[in-house]
């Protein structure tokens, strides 16, 4: 499920409020007896052998049946999110030293399944309660009113918030309305120093 672009909602009572972490989308399947997790992207490419660090995800995930969708992301040493740091592991598919020194961490926002059952039409705030009884680590959820959070994020260099109705089903694949992505822009004045047309489409 995806964000459409927007502004802080009004009625943030309806809402809570997400980090926008700067990395990339994947889904991760733990089964019951299965000592291992699997990894995909967006496109179902399988993401498994590149990001091993995930792997831990299994013990803490044991004897549970479980698909989570979250990202994945690089930290700089300020303990900001750095694209270009992931982007140094996006296509080694053996990343071997690489992940010691470009290391990658999870961070799951919502819970899809839940030991046998769907949880696509249970209210979002109901699968967040159900990911933090789980056990592992989840990135924070902010009331939706609290609209001093975009100012902080703009002012630690994060990319902004997500706001997500509580209510809100899950769709996967679809860009919905329930969420909505509030980015922080980078605003700057300039001067136009000339203009060429363009010949692209």
């Amino acid at each position: 499920m995806l964000a459409v672009p927007g502004a802080l909602p009004t009625d943030g009572s309806r809402y809570a409020l997400e980090i926008k972490w700067d990395g990339i989308r994947a889904i991760v399947y733990k089964d019951y007896q299965d000592p291992q997790v699997r990894i995909t992207g967006r496109q179902a490419a399988d993401y498994t052998s590149r990001y091993p660090e995930v792997a831990g995800l299994a013990v803490d995930l044991a004897g549970h049946r479980v698909v989570l969708d979250g990202e994945l992301v690089a930290f700089d040493r300020t303990g900001r999110p750095a694209f270009q740091r992931l982007q140094r592991r996006m296509q080694v598919t053996d990343p071997g030293r690489l992940a010691e020194f470009v290391p990658v961490t999870y961070l799951p926002f919502d819970l899809l399944h839940l030991d046998g059952y769907d949880l696509f039409d249970v209210p979002y705030l109901d699968r967040r309660d159900l990911l933090e009884r789980l056990g592992i680590d989840v990135p924070p959820r902010f009331p939706g009113d609290a609209t001093e959070l975009l100012t902080i994020t703009r002012e630690k260099g994060l990319e902004g918030v997500i706001a997500k109705r509580l209510d809100s089903p899950y769709r996967p694949g679809r860009r919905s309305e329930w969420w909505i992505k509030v980015k922080n822009l980078d605003m700057r004045d300039v001067v136009i120093g000339g203009w060429r047309p363009g010949r692209g489409r």
